[in-house]
């Protein structure tokens, strides 16, 4: 009985064998060229991609960084002064100053000056404009300061549209 067990098991371990052998033995030669299509596709996909962005224009814009400087803010309860302490040079018309007390404010640098270290902002409360080392920075109206706030100074270079300075001061 045991030998006959055996002989069935057998039987079945080399029907299952071959059953195995011909599934894998099957022609799987098509793979390959598909593979080798997908490939080329992804790859004439991507260099279209990089020749249309340096054509277009749009490799040179990721390059605009804002520079980097160090800054400070002091407020004497009547004039808000901003300091260039170090770092990158500024251009003032590439400039932008915004101050928010009661109202937000944004003072825009006229001029082509350029902004380095020691040089300084100083915006007087209840007037219109300022001056940042002989360059005349225009606000259509007057920064309102009073006592018991907080008052946000930010300085944002508009050719990147990147935050240089952001500091808040309380009152």
């Amino acid at each position: 009985m045991a030998a006959r067990l055996r002989a069935k098991v057998r039987d079945r371990y080399d029907n299952m064998i071959q059953k195995l052998k011909a599934r894998f033995d099957a022609d799987d030669r098509a793979v390959s060229p598909v593979i080798g299509v997908i490939l080329m596709v992804a790859i004439t996909v991507i260099l279209a991609a990089v020749i249309a962005s340096m054509t277009l224009g749009l490799g040179n814009s990721v390059s605009n960084t804002a520079p980097n400087a160090q800054m400070s803010a002091e407020y004497d309860g009547t004039e808000l002064t901003i300091e260039h302490k170090g770092g990158e040079k500024l251009k003032s018309g590439e400039t932008e100053i915004v101050v928010d007390a009661d109202t937000e404010e944004t003072f825009g640098p006229d001029g082509s000056a350029e902004v380095g270290v020691g040089d300084s902002i100083t915006i007087t409360a209840g007037t219109a404009g300022a001056n940042w080392q002989g360059t005349t920075v225009a606000s259509s109206t007057s920064v309102a300061i009073s006592s018991d706030q907080t008052i946000s100074v930010t300085v944002i270079d508009t050719e990147s549209n990147q935050i240089i300075y952001e500091t808040e001061i309380d009152v």
